[in-house]
């Protein structure tokens, strides 16, 4: 299947009153990564890409700029049988988008797509157990308790399928479980860096290894995210066992986007990497209806380092699989 280079529009920006200054920058912020050694490389591995902060504290920002909109909108939570799950909720359109994030990575890793993604659906954003305000989460956090959970979530806040599932990283291994177990309830799924059930080189990796190499580039202690983060790796392989016994993918169409930077050879070596970039293709080819695009200035999170790229490819994929009405 060719790959595509960058293409598409971008939906118009919808306004937003101001609110608290944002953790991390608002716009298309680098995709820079730091290894665990403490090098720059444009290319990370796993949840490894996000802006690093500074070495050097940065200069004071005048008050007017210091009070720029957060584009998230109010957080939410809702109880669920597993305990209480952090969510946000906005935008409107004909499709219901729901965002699964990065292992250790919470929904403020979307934050570049706000609010123009709010123009194309409705938007359904989330924090798995472990993360910020929701609860923490159980020793093993496997794929079937994230998708019967967010199930629980999405009805409770009041929405129906089909649903647009959006997956980064991990997210996109339970996104493509959700689909397996819930055909009927998905109209399309775009997959962003995503991990292939046989990326045993990423999924293998040390946790205690990636908390290090996170909390430099989300200039966060671990303690912040590392819970969510050693209950999903730990999980991985039974996780990858229910997406081999779940059922067949369903026949919806599927977009899928790769960085072109490679990971650094500390994280990944280069024979590892291409056959993981082979696996990216392969995810295209679960449906006779896939899309690959190459986002040629992105690492790990091209939502971050090239979000119109990203938005552009996701009204593709919803006018693809909900046509307007004749």
């Amino acid at each position: 299947m060719p790959a595509l280079g960058p293409g598409g529009g971008v939906g118009l920006m919808a306004g937003r009153p101001p609110g608290p200054s944002p953790a991390a920058p608002i716009g298309p912020p680098p995709d820079l990564a730091a290894s665990v050694a403490g090098e720059e490389d444009p290319g990370a591995s796993l949840d490894l890409s996000l802006p690093t902060a500074s070495a050097a504290a940065p200069p004071r920002l005048p008050d007017a700029a210091a009070a720029t909109p957060d584009p998230m909108p109010p957080r939410q939570k809702l109880e669920t049988r597993a305990g209480w799950l952090e969510y946000t909720l906005s935008g409107h359109g004909p499709a219901t988008i729901v965002l699964f994030n990065g292992a250790g990575v919470t929904l403020d890793g979307w934050q570049a797509l706000y609010p123009e993604i709010e123009s194309i659906g409705r938007v359904f954003a989330w924090n798995r157990f472990g993360l910020q305000g929701s609860d923490e989460p159980p020793p093993l956090q496997d794929g079937e308790l994230i998708v019967a959970s967010v199930r629980e979530l999405m009805a409770q806040a009041g929405l129906r399928p089909p649903y647009v599932l959006v997956g980064h990283s991990l997210g996109g291994l339970h996104a493509n479980l959700f689909a397996r177990l819930h055909p009927d309830e998905v109209a399309a799924l775009l997959l962003i860096e995503a991990t292939h059930p046989r990326d045993d080189e990423v999924l293998q990796q040390d946790a205690s290894q990636l908390s290090r190499g996170l909390a430099k580039v989300l200039a966060e202690p671990p303690e912040q995210f590392e819970a969510n983060l050693r209950a999903e790796l730990e999980a991985a392989p039974e996780t990858v066992q229910q997406v081999r016994t779940a059922g067949p993918f369903p026949r919806v169409p599927v977009a899928v986007i790769s960085g072109a930077m490679e990971p650094p050879k500390s994280l990944l070596p280069p024979d590892a990497a291409q056959a993981r970039q082979a696996r990216q293709e392969a995810l295209a080819r679960l449906s006779p209806d896939g899309e690959h695009v190459i986002a040629a200035r992105s690492g790990h999170f091209p939502q971050r380092s090239e979000p119109e790229l990203v938005l552009a490819v996701l009204r593709r994929l919803i006018e693809r699989a909900l046509p307007p009405a004749p």
